[in-house]
């Protein structure tokens, strides 16, 4: 292995690690401090990220393109919307008495209607599937929090 292979090893980990962060601030919230820890969920995320970059950087490749950046956004709060207005799948955040946004808990959402896959019944079929996929490992990972906590760890 050289050392490019190596670090696109590091680069697959840290994103991983950037997942298990991001998937328990989705659980407990970005304000949580999990008991013993002195970072929030928001702050271990953030830290995840940085680890991450570093990574880009040793490859040569962090490469920030505001653009694209800005592009990306702009067709993430589309879907939201869409998601939200159309399909009646993302919930509007309620708002909170301390200021901060909490959205409901309500991931994976369920579709709305499976008749709205465009193409032929067997992406449907195929969809569907890995939504049902989709569904049975997030219920599975906050089984696993839940007992996670319950015995003190994470």
């Amino acid at each position: 292995m050289n050392r490019t292979e190596h670090l696109l090893f590091k680069l697959a980990e840290e994103c991983a690690e950037v997942t298990q962060e991001a998937s328990k601030a989705a659980i407990f919230g970005m304000d949580e401090v999990m008991p013993g820890q002195p970072l929030t969920n928001r702050d271990r995320v953030i830290k995840e990220l940085n680890d991450l970059y570093a990574i880009t950087e040793m490859l040569g490749i962090c490469i920030v393109d505001r653009q694209h950046i800005e592009a990306k956004k702009g067709k993430v709060e589309h879907y939201m919307e869409y998601a939200e207005k159309e399909c009646g799948t993302l919930a509007a955040a309620p708002p909170a008495e301390d200021g901060k946004e909490k959205p409901p808990r309500t991931y994976p959402p369920e579709p709305h209607s499976w008749v709205a896959i465009k193409g032929d019944k067997s992406t449907a079929v195929v969809v569907k599937a890995a939504y049902d996929d989709l569904r049975a490992r997030y219920a599975a990972l906050v089984e696993s929090s839940h007992s996670a906590l319950a015995r003190g760890d994470r």
